[in-house]
């Protein structure tokens, strides 16, 4: 007489568990789906870095416009750009962002390389040269946010001419997980 322990099989498999249903051989359905809500939103920017957001100021002796995320995600690399336009002589073009702009971010390069940069005054700034009217003037920061960074950074960016104010802007960016 044959038990059902002879089947060969191990203790609690039986031979119903071998018999292949309609779902066994296909992903699921609800997988597919979640992957594809994912794709989308990546694509869509909702998930952050979805490019560069432009914000300008004018002053009456030159204007600027920055480029920057508006929403990235802790730990990406991403690139600040600074237009800016003459519209009077600039005897040496200054640029200050405020250090809570930069709170928790590295900053790896600026392309021009500033003639001098400093720490002073609770601001960072950095000094170019000269520029002419209807002169523009282009200035590339790299930079990464640090993985420990999450919310809100926001702050200032200030045009200068040797020391005297021509334009402000204020400036945010949110990071996500």
């Amino acid at each position: 007489m044959k038990t059902p322990d002879d089947t060969g099989l191990p203790h609690g498999l039986q031979e119903a568990h071998l018999r292949p249903r309609w779902y066994d051989r296909h992903a699921s359905p609800l997988s597919v789906v979640v992957l594809g809500l994912l794709m989308v939103l990546g694509l869509t920017g909702w998930l952050g870095h979805a490019g560069l957001e432009s914000r300008s100021a004018e002053g009456p002796g030159a204007s600027f416009r920055v480029e920057m995320p508006a929403v990235i995600r802790t730990g990406d690399f991403f690139e600040m750009l600074v237009h800016v336009h003459a519209r009077q002589d600039i005897r040496r073009l200054e640029l200050e962002i405020e250090p809570s702009l930069w709170q928790n971010i590295t900053v790896n390069g600026m392309v021009p390389a500033p003639d001098k940069e400093s720490g002073e005054d609770g601001t960072f700034n950095f000094q170019f040269g000269a520029l002419k009217p209807g002169q523009d003037a282009l200035i590339k920061v790299s930079a990464q946010i640090n993985p420990r960074l999450l919310g809100r950074v926001e702050g200032d960016i200030r045009l200068k001419d040797s020391g005297q104010p021509l334009a402000t802007l204020h400036r945010s960016m949110k990071v996500l997980f």
